[in-house]
C-alpha cells in the first residue's frame, strides 16, 4: 500500500542518492548525506561538503544545522485509473532546503531540479524493501527562494532557505 510515509522516505533516499553521487558531468563532489540520528546526536561533526536530510516530522528538539532538506509529501484526493486499471496517486511534494549561504541553498536546489526525475517507491516494511510503485516528478518544479522577515530570523536559521515543490504521479506495481 502507498503511503506518504512511504514515498516521503523513498524521495528523502532518491535525494541522498543524487546529492552523494550527483552525475559526473555536473563537476560537482558528493555531499556526505547525514539522517535526523546524527543531526539528533550531541557532538556530532559532520565532514564537508555535508547536507541533512530529515522527514518534516522530525522532532522539534534538535538543534538545527545547516545544510539541511526537510521533506513534505501530501497525497491529494486525486486517484485515477491508467489502462492497467490500477490506480495511480498525485503526490504534492515540498523540500525546504535551508543553506548555509544562499549559493549553497541555490546549488543543492538546482541539482535537485535537474536531477530528481523518477523515484522508485519502496516497502521498508518488507524484508529487501521491494519497490512497490514508481513516481514521476512533473515537468512544472518550482523553485521559491524565501524571503525572510528580520522578525522570522532567529539566529539566522532561515536566511537561506529555498522551498522546492513538484507533483509526484505514483503509480502502484
Amino acid at each position: 500500500m502507498l503511503t506518504r510515509r512511504k514515498v516521503r522516505r523513498s524521495i528523502r533516499d532518491q535525494v541522498g542518492d543524487i546529492l552523494a553521487f550527483p552525475p559526473a558531468e555536473t563537476g560537482v563532489a558528493g555531499y556526505n548525506v547525514y539522517g535526523a540520528t546524527e543531526m539528533a546526536t550531541l557532538g556530532f561533526i559532520p565532514v564537508r561538503p555535508y547536507v541533512f536530510l530529515l522527514d518534516v516530522r522530525t522532532s522539534k528538539d534538535i538543534t538545527l544545522l545547516k545544510p539541511t532538506i526537510a521533506i513534505q509529501a501530501r497525497s491529494t484526493a486525486v486517484t485515477f485509473e491508467l489502462g492497467n486499471f490500477k490506480r495511480a496517486r498525485i503526490f504534492s511534494v515540498g523540500l525546504a532546503i535551508i543553506g548555509q549561504t544562499s549559493g549553497e541553498a541555490e546549488d543543492i536546489a538546482d541539482l535537485i531540479e535537474t536531477y530528481l526525475t523518477t523515484v522508485p517507491i519502496f516497502d521498508y516494511a518488507v524484508s529487501g524493501n521491494p519497490i512497490i510503485g514508481h513516481g514521476t516528478v512533473s515537468d512544472l518544479i518550482d523553485v521559491d527562494p524565501v524571503i525572510v522577515d528580520d522578525e522570522q530570523i532567529f539566529e539566522g536559521t532561515l536566511t537561506y532557505m529555498i522551498n522546492l515543490a513538484f507533483a509526484l504521479e505514483v503509480q502502484p506495481l
